[in-house]
């Protein structure tokens, strides 16, 4: 250093090196940097590097500093914090937190965020769409803890109440205190309130009943038992708690009064033992309550590596101030797709859903830690599948491009479905807005799928319900005709009996001449309309399921139709047009055309003609007539009628007595009527076969009511024989003139022929369909065949059909 003229010269030893080191560090000055302070993604580990720095900006290059970092969970309160190498589980799932000191002034801090959450940096943000307000809370702090003091907070009245004459003031050296009544007047400064009048005051600190809290944290330099040792003037009490271990309390147990002249606490010293790491920050809280005459607090500690000693500032820390005076937002964002974390949070179909409603479920694409993905892009994909018939329904997936999709089941067939949820994984990569797909990944299940859920039917609907049988096109007057009513919903399935009023179904039954035109949708179906056929009885009953039996009489003959109407609205294929035919004869409306005289000696003949109960004239005929005359001693006059066929009968006799008689006619037999009115049918004729393909002659003839075995291992027919053939014929009588499909299903070799034409041919446990249009009301012949190779025989169920095809709906049995 020149401070003279320039001719003067150093003292010995000048100039002096002098080394200046940083001061101690300002927190505020202090510099934290890396991505981790603003960017981190769920279940990896982010990054923050630490520089403290003094009061003058030098980097503090010194060891011995500590440090905490606390991290808040979107949505909570309090943060979690760790300090030093705290490598314990996390708190609340939300980090792991581990800090590294690189002894040099320096730190390296690492946290694995499990919860995504997010603040804008800017209204324009590209992560915008996905971007989640965090309420101004902050989700990272950074402090550090100066060491050697604890923040002190002094109270004018006992157990911490009363006005608190000063805070934040430093506790230097070490915990062990004697005031004169109060604290020494350099430490606190007075305080000021308002009085009675509204002015304010300057009032002294108290002499006896204050209180002072302070608050810091401990560390030790040895992980083992340590001994706290609690001193109190007499009448006073303390609170002492360490790493959230309570070593006394005198607050809890007696809150400090004077009562009669004497005070509660005697205790004196008191002493803890506590297990504790070292080098660890843990927290320190004292409390101290002053009755009068002089205070006295002293805490002290001893462990097998330290001798007794006061607790002095060599072990003290004071509370953190944080790094750069502020804390930090990270925007966390979420991991790679995992489906089994991806959840179903709303639907309309859980359990239960109508095939009448559309299945809509929302889905939410989730990350490991259940956060979500707030993009779209991902794989998804909804089905079910039928448990019965194995019926695959494909979902419609619309992607709402914020971590959710809704999915579509049109689930119209009954019954028991399998639905299932999938999705494929993406990549998360903030620079492309996580849209990259990883085709390596399959899809996975999300939780919940798959699940069963019960499609039940929807209420009748007239626009697929339907009668069949013979007496939708024939009947016969005074003969019961039956037909069967199948009540279906909208979507062609069976309604649920908890859907159908058994006692008063939903039918509704018009019988009309065949000359009325009726519009359609024109009659209302609620008993304000009457029959204009004569109807001599009807009735509906419920026989099974959604199987109705109609059973009607009616007296004319001639062309008829029927109105069904379900659930007050036309039915398909109403009306259905019927013949009605007359009944058998019946034998006091038939009437006899004779002269009133005859000659005797000369062959005579009279006409009988039938008619049924209700005087229609039959045109067929089938009915035996017998007769005689009175005292016709030789008999030569009497017989049977002779039959033609079209309903008239001639009685040919030559009497031989001449006078007046008698001539008896009765009617014996009433005869064939029409038979196919009653809709009963035989079966099919069955021819059994010892060898494949028919060859030779049956070894069995029967009627089989329908095609529906199991014939067992080496069994045909309760015939032991392996290879085998059968063929059923037959007819077949068409209810409604439409293509109709046929299903056929065999374990072997099945074919089906209608009218001579090969419908079906089938092979091995596989059902397939054919169809074939038939006429109304016609007989079509009808042939199936089968060979059994070996194994277990057997035909399948009987050949299924209906006039209606749908993919999942069962076809109803032949």
């Amino acid at each position: 250093i020149q401070t003279g003229p320039a001719s003067a010269e150093h003292v010995v030893g000048s100039p002096y090196d002098v080394y200046v080191v940083p001061n101690e560090p300002n927190a505020a000055n202090s510099i934290a940097t890396n991505d981790g302070l603003y960017l981190g993604t769920a279940s990896e580990t982010a990054y923050v590097n630490i520089q403290l720095v003094d009061d003058y900006g030098n980097y503090v290059s010194n060891k011995g500093h500590k440090l905490s970092v606390g991290l808040l969970e979107p949505g909570a309160t309090d943060y979690v914090y760790r300090r030093d190498d705290d490598a314990r589980a996390d708190v609340g799932g939300v980090a792991d937190i581990q800090i590294l000191d690189n002894l040099d002034g320096s730190f390296l801090v690492t946290y694995v965020p499990t919860k995504a959450g997010y603040q804008l940096a800017s209204p324009a943000d590209e992560y915008k769409p996905y971007a989640e307000e965090h309420d101004g809370e902050t989700l990272l702090s950074l402090e550090h803890h100066a060491v050697g003091s604890l923040k002190a907070e002094w109270f004018g009245q006992l157990n911490l109440k009363g006005e608190k004459v000063r805070q934040d003031t430093a506790v230097d050296g070490a915990l062990d205190f004697a005031w004169e009544g109060a604290p020494v007047a350099a430490t606190l400064d007075s305080f000021t309130r308002n009085n009675d009048h509204g002015d304010t005051i300057a009032v002294a600190f108290p002499t006896m009943h204050w209180s002072v809290q302070m608050d810091g944290f401990v560390t030790l330099p040895y992980t083992e038992e340590y001994t706290f040792y609690v001193t109190t003037d007499a009448g006073s009490g303390a609170y002492l708690e360490i790493g959230g271990t309570v070593l006394v309390d005198d607050f809890a147990t007696n809150a400090l009064s004077k009562t009669s002249g004497a005070f509660s606490n005697t205790k004196g010293t008191r002493s803890y033992t506590l297990l504790l790491e070292k080098d660890f920050l843990f927290e320190l809280k004292v409390k101290y309550n002053h009755m009068e005459g002089a205070a006295a607090l002293k805490i002290e500690l001893k462990s097998p590596s330290i001798a007794r000693e006061t607790l002095d500032h060599k072990y003290l820390y004071n509370v953190g101030d944080r790094i750069e005076a502020h804390t930090f937002t990270p925007q966390i964002y979420p991991n790679a797709l995992n489906a089994a974390q991806s959840t179903i949070v709303s639907s309309n179909c859980v359990s239960t859903v109508s095939t009448i409603v559309t299945c809509v479920l929302t889905l939410e694409a989730r990350d490991a830690d259940g956060n979500l993905l707030r993009t779209g892009g991902s794989t998804v994909n909804a089905q079910a599948v039928h448990l019965d018939t194995h019926a695959v329904v494909h979902g419609y997936i619309l992607d709402n491009s914020d971590g959710s999709y809704t999915a579509e089941l049109d689930l119209t067939v009954g019954g028991k479905w399998s639905v299932r949820c999938t999705m494929g994984a993406i990549v998360p990569d903030p620079q492309f807005g996580f849209k990259l797909y990883d085709d390596t990944v399959a899809l996975a299940h999300m939780s919940g799928s798959p699940f069963t859920l019960d499609v039940v039917t929807g209420p009748p609907a007239a626009a697929t319900s339907y009668a069949h049988g013979a007496g939708t096109y024939v009947a016969e007057a005074g003969q019961p005709a039956h037909f069967m009513v199948e009540v279906r919903d909208i979507q062609d399935n069976a309604v649920s009996d908890s859907l159908i009023d058994a006692v008063n179904p939903p039918i509704y039954l018009l019988f009309a001449r065949a000359s009325t035109v009726v519009a359609a949708g024109g009659l209302a179906y609620d008993g304000s309309e009457s029959d204009e056929f004569e109807v001599v009885s009807k009735a509906i009953t419920h026989s099974h399921d959604s199987t109705f039996d109609v059973e009607y009489e009616v007296s004319m003959v001639g062309a008829m139709k029927i109105y069904m109407g379900v659930d007050q609205a036309d039915a398909l294929l109403s009306p259905y047009a019927v013949t009605v035919h007359p009944g058998p004869a019946h034998a006091a409306a038939c009437r006899a055309s004779l002269a009133t005289s005859y000659m005797s000696g000369v062959a005579n003949s009279l006409v009988i003609h039938s008619k049924d109960q209700f005087g229609n004239a039959l045109d067929f005929g089938g009915a035996k007539f017998r007769f005689y005359v009175d005292g016709d001693s030789m008999g030569h006059a009497k017989g049977t009628a002779i039959d033609h066929g079209s309903g008239l009968y001639t009685l040919a006799f030559t009497p031989l007595e001449a006078g007046e008689h008698d001539i008896h006619v009765e009617l014996v037999d009433s005869g064939h009527h029409y038979s196919r009115a009653t809709g009963a049918g035989h079966g099919l004729q069955a021819q059994y076969f010892s060898e494949n393909g028919f060859d030779g002659a049956a070894f069995l003839e029967r009627v089989d009511a329908t095609v529906d075995f199991t014939f067992g291992l080496g069994r045909i027919g309760n015939f032991a024989t392996d290879k085998a053939s059968v063929r059923w014929t037959g007819f077949l009588e068409a209810p409604f003139g439409a293509e109709t499909f046929f299903e056929l299903v065999t374990d072997e070799h099945a074919r089906l022929y209608i009218d001579g034409d090969l419908v079906i041919d089938t092979r091995a446990d596989t059902g397939i369909m054919g169809s074939y249009t038939l006429i109304n009301t016609h007989l079509h012949h009808i042939q199936v065949e089968y060979d059994e190779y070996g194994g277990g025989g057997g035909g399948g169920p009987p050949p299924p059909w209906g006039p209606r095809p749908r993919p999942g709906a069962a076809p109803r049995p032949l």
